[in-house]
């Protein structure tokens, strides 16, 4: 059984797993692309429909510059949650697959493995780990392509509009971008460490629920019950601490 197991899960890169969801992702980005298309295409209609007042044309022109305003507006909404429902869901079945192959890859492992490991790090690994790969494969994914078309779109059609006002918005980009990159990786560390902690609580009270059999005195429980709030604090004061990094780069 376990060396069918084993041959089951084999050693697979993310690239080697994320490689059937292909279609599906690049089906994400092309909804991505038509709604950024449309996120472009809006304030031109609506310039079209300001100069029109102003030049006072026929209501029938009006009305068909409304219309395509109206239609613009409903194609982005709709491409716009076909894009997330295609790029999400590919981070979720890749998330399922993993944990198909981490359940796998457990069950081939011998006794001598669980021992030598706790098992709050295993189950965090299990729960918590497998979750960012999810975010990072779904909405860190879309975040990043929807950032890179929409400043692809923009920035040039700024700078056809006015030179200096975009020179004059682009000036805080790299001061905004080491300030990122360093809270990004204060977030990262503390993050790590905030894993640990919650590696820590979970084996505390599994150990804790695992105490509770009849022979459990009162006093043994209630040593349990203090040693396992040590961890329980440390864990809550991290990630107390590391919210306002968190805010700083997520909070819009």
């Amino acid at each position: 059984m376990s060396e069918f197991v084993a041959a089951r899960v084999g050693r697979r890169t993310l690239g080697q797993i994320f490689r059937p969801h292909t279609g599906a992702f690049l089906w994400g980005v092309l909804w991505l692309l038509i709604t950024n298309g449309m996120s472009l295409w809006l304030p031109r209609l609506l310039n079209r429909g300001v100069e029109g007042l102003r030049a006072h044309l026929p209501l029938q022109q009006m009305v068909e510059i409304a219309l395509w305003m109206v239609g613009a507006s409903l194609l982005m909404a709709g491409t716009r949650v076909l894009s997330r429902v295609y790029v999400f869901n590919v981070g979720r079945d890749i998330e399922y697959r993993l944990r198909q192959d981490l359940y796998a890859h457990l069950c081939a492992q011998p006794q001598e493995f669980f021992e030598s490991r706790p098992v709050g790090d295993l189950m965090s690994r299990a729960i918590n780990d497998l979750s960012n790969v999810r975010l990072l494969l779904g909405f860190a994914t879309l975040n990043l392509i929807n950032t890179f078309v929409a400043y692809a779109g923009n920035i040039p059609l700024l700078i056809q509009l006015d030179l200096p006002l975009a020179l004059a918005c682009m000036a805080p980009y790299p001061i905004v971008l080491v300030v990122v990159r360093v809270v990004a990786r204060n977030v990262f560390s503390m993050t790590k460490v905030n894993q640990e902690d919650l590696g820590a609580l979970s084996t505390r009270i599994q150990e804790h629920l695992a105490g509770l059999k009849p022979w459990c005195g009162p006093l043994r429980r209630k040593k349990r019950r203090w040693s396992a709030s040590r961890p329980s604090t440390s864990a809550t004061t991290r990630a107390a601490s590391d919210s306002p990094s968190r805010a700083t780069c997520w909070d819009r």
